[in-house]
């Protein structure tokens, strides 16, 4: 699936300076970054991240949260008291105190982008979900260029056996039919001007048609086939891999 950055619906940064506010601490420094474009502005608000997500390293993910594999979700860690701001000791005690109180064990990265994908803020930094779970079972970040792509579609399924790299295309090859399909199913499409249905895939630089047939059914098994030959393991119709 793709990967669009889209902003939030509400807020789910309490792994960042918002939980510090809440409960009066001091809000932590964060680097400058330019201004978020107009659409994103009423959805992040001045307390929003506002570090580059490739200044977090996998350590201070592991510091910060645990990643159940098995059922791919998140809860926020312990945190030590020195790690939080603060003038003087008693002051890093109070608000380490407070945090570890309110957030410590509790589900982390739970807010949904409007594509559904799950998100949150680690260390002032917006991050996805799914890359994270990716991060922290790896020990590394995806290499640039790559997506990691749910198997069976579901993009809050963020079990380490749902996920896998693609590269955008393959990622693309994932995608269910279009929500306004007359068929219902990928590839079958259906000729006004003939009134037969046909199956066509996209190639980089044009369409491949594959035939005329007589029934929607038969035309998405034609693609299928089609898929199967040359997108392999990410064919649409292999979706439910995941176990």
């Amino acid at each position: 699936m793709t990967e669009p950055i889209v902003p939030l619906e509400h807020s789910d940064f309490v792994g960042g300076s918002t939980a510090a506010r809440r409960i009066g601490c001091p809000r932590p420094k964060s680097p400058k970054s330019p201004k978020s474009p107009k659409s994103l502005k009423s959805a992040n608000s001045p307390n929003s991240p506002k570090r580059p997500v490739a200044e977090l390293t996998v350590a201070e993910l592991r510091e910060r949260l645990r990643y159940d594999h098995a059922v791919g979700k998140f809860t926020w860690q312990e945190r030590p008291y020195d790690s939080f701001n603060g003038k003087d000791s008693f002051t890093r005690y109070r608000c380490g105190k407070g945090w570890n109180a309110r957030y410590a064990g509790k589900p982390a990265l739970t807010a949904y982008t409007d594509s559904r994908y799950m998100t949150g803020s680690v260390g002032n930094a917006l991050v996805y979900a799914h890359r994270v779970a990716w991060a922290m079972h790896y020990g590394e970040w995806p290499a640039e260029g790559l997506f990691v792509d749910h198997i069976n579609g579901d993009t809050s399924d963020n079990r380490i056996a749902n996920l896998r790299l693609a590269t955008p295309r393959q990622s693309q090859f994932n995608k269910g039919p279009r929500h306004d399909s007359r068929s219902g199913l990928k590839g079958a499409y259906w000729d006004s001007a003939v009134n037969k249905w046909f199956s066509a895939r996209k190639l980089p630089e044009r369409m491949e048609f594959l035939g005329y047939f007589g029934s929607p059914e038969d035309a998405a098994a034609a693609y299928q086939a089609a898929a199967e030959k040359h997108q392999g393991e990410f064919a649409y119709h292999k979706r439910g891999a995941a176990e």
